[in-house]
């Protein structure tokens, strides 16, 4: 442990940071901030991330902190063996997704004398594209040419060591450095659009049914003004709406199984709610960083709605905002119809009893006639395009068992629809790169279908290539109807997923070495 430090270690401590990682078990960063009198708090991988408090300078320690260690849980906090170096213990923790949301949300990230010899850092910097500008790599001066090349994959050098940044820190004058100002990266607020953009074509409907891709401005319109052109309304969203808005409801839960349309029921309240007045936040991050920055929502007056997706990820979310007691925060969430039946009475227990519990398993009548107004207007019936209505009436109702997810499924199989799929899927270049982006989409999907998260890191230890180099090509095809962001690759829609993995499979074999 140290007993004393350099001036230049006092001076990179003295800049008031956001937060201070560390891979070292000593206490030297914890010595210099006691001497600046600066209040810090220590972490190591043994605490959860939960537990960070921001009224004081946050030190985590990546690698366990030797002060601290107890002799019973040594081995377990301490990190020194090759055999724990080489492990995935930190990138797949609760430490090292928060450590991801720090790297996404962060404008400037530092590392100091660091090397990236430990590989779980290098998995996660790794994981993501568009970072180089943010990252920034002080070494010492002359490093060698192998360092250089494995840095530079990640970010800028800056061969001026921990003396030469010193002095850029201390010269940077503390009176000029901005006030802290609250900003949201885990929260999306919803927005009502200024203008109605441009008017809504087939192809943004066959999209959109595809892939789950959609021009925001034009589903708030279409919501709003109860046009409802991209897809069908759901009757029970205008009762949640308008309940939440009178105070006859507090809190609304809606469950269904895959694909009969959770998350579009959930932008549509949201919408319906922000054209209300209401101040409208949909969570878009995993529970810590949706924690760690609650106390910014909490602190916003009016009308309040947290519109939650997969809400059994997020208990202790909804448990933070039934403490706070306030009238005016309501939460519109949801789960799947698995997950209900077999925890109803844990959600229930967590919204204090005062939720209410909404399906969207089964088509009602008013609904179903929506249904065949909708695909008779875009012609996606296919071969039954020729039925009469009660014809497709009795096909949704007994065939669709009046599920939204089999009567999508039946469009997707349209010809219109199908030649487009087609035409995404049919990824240029040579065999071997076309099967390993295949691969990657598939095997993305599998680990969704078992509610795996889909990491980039995670694929290519299971494929046994790069599995970020390998999509990288393909973007813009992929952009159409997947996700890529904060390291992981989902497809938007779980019905076009399931089309996709089916059709796929028959065609392709995944093979995992």
């Amino acid at each position: 442990m140290a007993t004393a430090v350099t001036p230049s270690q006092e001076a990179i401590c003295n800049y008031p940071w956001k937060e201070i990682y560390t891979t070292n078990y000593d206490n030297v960063v914890e010595i210099c901030l006691a001497k600046l009198g600066r209040q810090h708090s220590v972490y190591t991988p043994l605490k959860r991330p939960a537990d960070v408090d921001y009224e004081t300078l946050p030190i985590i320690h990546i690698n366990g902190y030797m002060q601290t260690a107890s002799f019973i849980e040594f081995k377990k906090e301490i990190k020194l063996t090759d055999a724990q170096y080489f492990s995935d213990d930190f990138s797949r923790s609760a430490w090292g997704e928060r450590f991801r949301n720090d790297i996404v949300t962060s404008p400037c990230i530092i590392f100091a004398g660091y090397s990236l010899y430990d590989l779980d850092i290098a998995r996660i910097l790794n994981t993501f594209e568009g970072m180089k500008e943010r990252i920034f790599f002080v070494v010492k001066e002359n490093p060698s040419r192998s360092l250089v090349r494995k840095l530079s994959q990640f970010g800028t050098i800056l061969d001026i060591g921990v003396i030469g940044f010193s002095k850029i820190v201390s010269e940077i004058s503390l009176d000029k450095v901005e006030p802290k100002r609250n900003y949201l990266s885990a929260w999306e607020q919803t927005a009502i659009p200024n203008s109605r953009g441009r008017p809504l074509r087939d192809i943004d409907v066959i999209n959109f049914l595809m892939s789950g891709s959609l021009d925001e401005n034009q589903f708030a319109i279409d919501t709003i003004e109860n046009i409802y052109g991209y897809t069908i309304n759901r009757e029970s969203s205008d009762y949640v709406s308008d309940s939440i808005s009178s105070g006859k409801l507090k809190n609304a839960l809606i469950y269904s199984n895959a694909g009969n349309g959770k998350s579009t029921f959930l932008d549509s309240v949201a919408y319906k709610l922000a054209a209300r007045n209401f101040q409208v936040f949909k969570a878009t991050s995993n529970s810590s960083l949706l924690l760690k920055e609650f106390p910014i929502i909490r602190n916003i007056s009016g009308n309040i709605a947290l519109v939650v997706d997969d809400v059994f990820s997020h208990i202790d979310l909804v448990k933070a905002a039934m403490a706070l007691g306030r009238d005016n925060i309501y939460i519109v969430a949801s789960a799947r119809t698995s997950q209900i039946e077999l925890q109803e009475s844990e959600i229930r227990k967590s919204f204090n009893d005062s939720v209410e519990l909404f399906s969207l398993d089964s088509l009602s009548d008013g609904e179903i006639v929506s249904c065949i107004e909708f695909l008779d207007k875009y012609a996606l019936w296919g071969a039954r395009q020729v039925m009469k209505f009660e014809q497709k009436k009795a096909f949704i109702k007994n065939d669709c068992s009046r599920e939204l997810r089999f009567v999508i499924l039946e469009a997707l199989d349209s010809p219109t629809i199908r030649s487009r799929i087609q035409q995404i899927l049919d990824f240029k270049g040579a065999p071997e790169a076309r099967d390993r982006v295949r691969a990657v989409l598939i095997l993305s999907q599998l680990l969704n279908m078992a509610q795996v998260r889909s990491d980039l890191t995670l694929i290519s230890e299971l494929v046994q290539f790069d599995a970020r180099l390998a999509i990288s090509d393909h973007s813009a095809s992929l952009r159409d109807f997947s996700l890529i962001r904060n390291g992981q690759i989902s497809i938007r829609s779980s019905i076009f997923s399931d089309y996709v993995i089916k059709n796929s499979l028959k065609r392709h074999s995944l093979l995992l070495r």
